[in-house]
This record gives C-alpha cells, structure tokens and sequence, in this order.
C-alpha cells in the first residue's frame, strides 16, 4: 500500500471512530446515561492522538517526497479533513459534558430533533468521506444539499 493510500485509510478509520463517538453522544444525552457520557470524556485522547499521528505521518510524506499536483492536494486535504474530524469528536465530547452538567436537571421538552439533527449530521460525515475517498463530486454535491436540510433543522 502506497503512503497515500495509507493516510486515506487512517483518515477513513478515524471517521469511523468519530462517527461512533457522535451517535455514543448523542445516546448518552438522550437516555441520560452518565456512565456512557464519562467514558466518551475519558476516551477524548484517542480521537485527538489519531490527528497527531496523522499529522506526522503527512509531514513526514511532504519532507520525504516532495509531493506535486494531485498528490500534494491530496495531503493537504487530508491534513484539513483530520482537523475537522477531531473537531468534530471535541464536540461529541462538548455533548458528554453536558450530559454530566444537566444530571440533576430535567430536560425542558424531550430531545425529538437533536437524535434527527444528529443521524443527518453523521450521514453527511459519512458521504463527505465517501465523496474524497471515491473522489466523487456527485456525492460531494448531495452533501451540500443536505447542509441546507441540516440548516432548517437547526
């Protein structure tokens, strides 16, 4: 497997593991489960280390090769797309907290949007994944119209 290619898959495995840490959040707020929500904040390193990781790996790749065009493109942009991804488990780890911080409180109304929020916003994660790996602009595309969906949503 060429260096590339394996930064696509650790940057596809990372989605993966940010993806669970998103539903496991949003699961723990909505069934009020303290236990999930202190395990997420304690796995919070795990996410943050992938990025690190990640990180060397890319600059060690532009050291060592020197990469042009396409090749280079692609390097930076899984530089960004690790950043986002890491933000995105500091969120899930932002809604950990708040379930720890609301555990003596009664919720106003029952979640019904945030879990519909939520599956919207994972699936989005999923096909902008998909849309880089596969290199697919339709996809990438449907993503965008989705964030509109996403928008009404919120």
């Amino acid at each position: 497997m060429d260096q590339l290619d394996q930064l696509i898959s650790e940057l596809k495995q990372m989605g993966e593991e940010v993806k669970k840490v998103v539903c496991r959040s949003i699961d723990a707020l909505v069934n009020r489960n303290y236990q999930e929500a202190l395990e997420i904040i304690n796995e919070d390193d795990l996410i943050d280390n992938q990025l690190i990781v990640l990180e060397e790996k890319i600059t060690f790749l532009l050291a060592e090769r020197n990469p042009k065009g396409k090749e280079l493109r692609c390097c930076l942009s899984v530089f960004k797309l690790a950043k986002d991804l890491e933000r995105i488990g500091d969120y899930a780890t932002n809604i950990a907290e708040i379930v720890l911080e609301l555990k003596n409180e009664e919720y106003i109304k029952p979640l019904i949007h945030i879990p519909q929020l939520a599956a919207l916003a994972v699936n989005m994660l999923e096909v902008s994944l998909k849309a880089f790996v596969e290199e697919n602009a339709d996809l990438a595309e449907a993503v965008c119209r989705k964030d509109e969906k996403a928008d009404n949503m919120y």
